[in-house]
């Protein structure tokens, strides 16, 4: 039986982590009200598996920036300002919140709940905040639209390119038919020429 291997063009790979985000965000939420209704099993495997989609996406993350690289904000003026705001609270707090998810991870599997609470009080919030900027930032930086990245690597010509090769054709088109022009020119020559041959040849044989 053959296996298909399913790939994700690198280009696709900011939506993918927007939507891992997105997915983070709402299973919090979900092992919150969880937790509010003392459901604890419930509660322990949805921020489990809320931490699996969190290294899911770092390694989406570190994956498609391997590749691409930084890809810079575009606007400028307040806007800009509120990007990088967004963004510097995003990065920093993404960096704090993980020992932070690790130590309360650690602490509820070893049902060490008092610490656990205590902790889980600050690493909640944060992740979530980093979880909900992640889309955000990513909705701010690419505004939801793909091909981008086509533009970018150079899949369309740019301006300048595309005028010069327009030039350049319009220069053959004309070169083209200034030489059509000439043959036919030529043509007509040489068949005038021809038929004052034959009318000379005429004149020739009937005179006496």
């Amino acid at each position: 039986m053959s296996s298909k291997t399913i790939l994700i063009p690198y280009d696709s790979l900011p939506a993918v982590n927007a939507a891992l985000n997105a997915l983070c965000a709402v299973l919090l939420l979900i092992g919150f009200a969880f937790i509010l209704r003392r459901n604890v099993p419930a509660h322990r495997r949805t921020m489990k598996t809320a931490f699996v989609v969190s290294i899911v996406f770092l390694a989406s993350y570190l994956t498609y920036h391997q590749h691409a690289g930084v890809h810079r904000y575009p606007g400028a003026g307040p806007i800009r300002t509120v990007y990088l705001a967004i963004l510097g609270t995003h990065t920093v707090l993404a960096i704090v919140v993980v020992p932070l998810v690790l130590r309360t991870l650690y602490l509820g599997n070893h049902r060490r709940f008092v610490e656990h609470r205590r902790i889980a009080r600050w690493t909640l919030p944060i992740w979530f905040y980093v979880s909900v900027t992640g889309v955000i930032v990513y909705f701010m930086l690419y505004g939801g639209r793909r091909g981008d990245a086509s533009t970018r690597a150079g899949a369309f010509p740019p301006p300048a390119a595309s005028t010069y090769a327009n030039r350049c054709a319009s220069a053959a088109g004309g070169a083209t038919a200034s030489r059509r022009a000439r043959a036919s020119t030529r043509l007509v020559e040489a068949s005038q020429e021809r038929r004052r041959n034959e009318s000379s040849d005429r004149s020739g044989r009937s005179a006496p």
